[in-house]
């Protein structure tokens, strides 16, 4: 009886521990999930970290050799294309151009002969034509003093536009030798300046000109009389259509009761001009103004004289088809001899009390027509 109640307390407590052992066994499997999970991503943790590590000895290997590689050779830089017309020397467009040309002139003077080295011979100068002469024969002259040569620059300095001109040619002065022997003739300045951007400063035809109407002809001038023609030193600025320059100054006087020509060379100031100059498909057309000091001074006479000259010109060339055009010039003013007619008047005379006022022949300029034709001749 005493070994029943023995056997069932045991019993008993086997029944009250085993749910304990059951609960035990759970927490140790999933501690040992737990643990190998951990495991698991501590070893994936290393893989990442070595491929990273292997794949910062990989870049840093390459970035050792793009260091250590020699460097590319700098690829040449191209010179700037030569230009179709002269050759570069640096920065800047040199050209060098001219013409050789001989004149066969035969002229006939029914008020006189013109004198041997006249430049009435070489060309119509209606200031020196003769008159009240003997009738000549034919006159034959052969020469080549219009032979020319320039040199040109164009360029940019500093941000600023640079060009320069000098051309020359043998038709102004006489040389050493004549047509006896050697023809010989001297070089002459005809024009010579420099550009900066809008300015000019030099020697160029005058301002209150146009010489897009000088009509083509085979003389070197052509129909004068009507055309203002000058060159002279000066200050040129330039805007669009519109010019202002400051001139050299010069006044040419007739005496009372006539005789030479006086080249006073006593101005003060310089001439003014201003022009406006439009261009279109159909032709150009220009106004030009002018405004100079005329002054003549001659201790031994005792006059010591100044007045105002002035004068307006208007041209036009009007194109004709595809080759022909017609062109105009008219000029007016008082006090602008020189300027026309390559000085045909003076532009003031002296009265008989040597008190001086401008010339009334510089007043208008007569009309003039004549026609041309030029076949491949140089500008």
């Amino acid at each position: 009886m005493g070994s029943c109640r023995l056997f069932g307390g045991v019993a008993a407590a086997a029944l009250l521990l085993a749910p304990g052992a059951a609960l035990a066994q759970d927490a140790s499997a999933a501690l040992e999930a737990r643990i190998a999970q951990l495991e698991a991503e501590l070893n994936s943790l290393k893989s990442e970290v070595a491929a990273a590590r292997t794949q910062q000895t990989s870049q840093a290997q390459d970035i050792i050799r793009l260091e250590t590689r020699p460097a590319p050779a700098p690829t040449p830089v191209s010179a700037p294309a030569a230009p179709s017309d002269g050759f570069r020397i640096g920065d800047h467009t040199v050209k060098f151009g001219g013409f050789i040309k001989t004149d066969f002139m035969a002229s006939k003077y029914s008020g006189g002969d013109p004198a041997n080295g006249d430049p009435l011979r070489d060309y119509h100068l209606p200031g020196a034509i003769p008159v009240g002469g003997a009738d000549e024969d034919v006159a034959t002259d052969f020469n080549a003093r219009q032979t020319r040569f320039w040199l040109t620059t164009d360029g940019v300095v500093a941000g600023h536009k640079i060009g320069t001109r000098l051309e020359m040619d043998f038709q102004t002065l006489p040389g050493s030798g004549d047509q006896r022997t050697t023809s010989g003739s001297n070089p002459a300045l005809r024009r010579a300046f420099v550009t900066i951007d809008n300015w000019l400063i030099g020697q160029e035809w005058t301002n209150f000109q146009n010489t897009a109407v000088l009509p083509e002809s085979a003389d070197f001038v052509g129909a004068a009389e009507g055309t203002v023609f000058a060159r002279q030193a000066q200050v040129r600025y330039t805007r669009g259509p519109f010019s202002i320059a400051l001139e050299n100054p010069e006044t040419t006087v007739t005496p009372f009761g006539g005789g030479v020509r006086i080249v006073a060379d006593d101005n003060s100031l310089p001439d003014l001009t201003a022009r406006y100059a439009l261009s279109r498909p159909w032709g150009d057309v220009q106004l030009s103004g002018l405004v100079r000091q005329l002054k003549y001074q001659n201790p031994a006479t005792n006059i010591d004289s100044t007045a105002t000259g002035w004068g307006l010109s208007a041209s036009a060339k009007f194109k004709v088809g595809a080759q022909d055009d017609i062109r105009l010039m008219l000029t007016g003013g008082e006090g602008i001899g020189r300027y026309v007619g390559l000085n045909f008047s003076n532009d003031a005379v002296l009265d008989a009390s040597a008190i001086w006022r401008p010339s009334a022949w510089s007043r208008a300029s007569p009309p003039i027509a004549t026609s041309g034709h030029r076949a491949g001749a140089p500008a």
